[in-house]
């Protein structure tokens, strides 16, 4: 970021670049809807993260407004919490961090190859992540299947509810698989 605003003639960027490339969240609220809506903003935005070798963050959380994450495809982490209207984010394949908790929409995220922390925090449509091969961070609280497949995982937080079953059986293979994997066993889900 210093980087950036040493260089700002350099680069060409305004002041809404600079704050948006900032760590400053609270402020950047608007400038991710902005980014999401407005392709040349969004552009920009790619092409300077990409020069600048940055990780691009996006926060939409709460987002009602939010279909379609076409144009988010480029973002590294992507924090879409209480977004209720989407339904599909195959797209996001470059994304390595994504949060979706509390949608209900969405039912697949098999197209998520370099995905590594997922949450999934009552997403109770989404049925089988055995195809996210590189995921390291998982947290689920509904029933899943293809958690014995997931090798390089290194940390699953998980419903207590949900230690049972075939659940467990899945949890008990990978577990002699990796042997260093964590399992984080939360005994409250808060619904909305």
């Amino acid at each position: 970021m210093d980087y950036l605003i040493k260089n700002v003639e350099k680069y060409n960027v305004s002041k809404d670049y600079i704050q948006f490339c900032s760590n400053d969240k609270v402020n950047n609220c608007d400038l991710n809807v902005k980014y999401y809506k407005n392709n040349e903003f969004n552009k920009r935005i790619n092409e300077l993260c990409d020069e600048l070798k940055v990780k691009l963050e996006i926060n939409l959380s709460y987002d009602k407004e939010i279909t379609k994450v076409n144009n988010l495809r480029n973002a590294s982490v992507l924090i879409l919490c209480k977004c209720f209207n989407i339904t599909n984010v195959n797209a996001l394949n470059n994304t390595t961090i994504l949060y979706l908790d509390y949608n209900k929409k969405v039912n697949d995220v098999s197209m998520l190859y370099n995905i590594k922390k997922l949450s999934l925090w009552n997403c109770n449509k989404i049925k089988d992540i055995g195809m996210l091969r590189t995921l390291e961070s998982l947290t689920i609280t509904t029933k899943m299947y293809g958690l014995h497949l997931l090798k390089k995982l290194k940390i699953l937080r998980i419903y207590s509810k949900l230690m049972k079953g075939s659940m467990l059986q899945e949890i008990n293979k990978l577990k002699k698989i990796n042997k260093d994997l964590i399992v984080d066993v939360m005994t409250r889900v808060y619904e909305n």
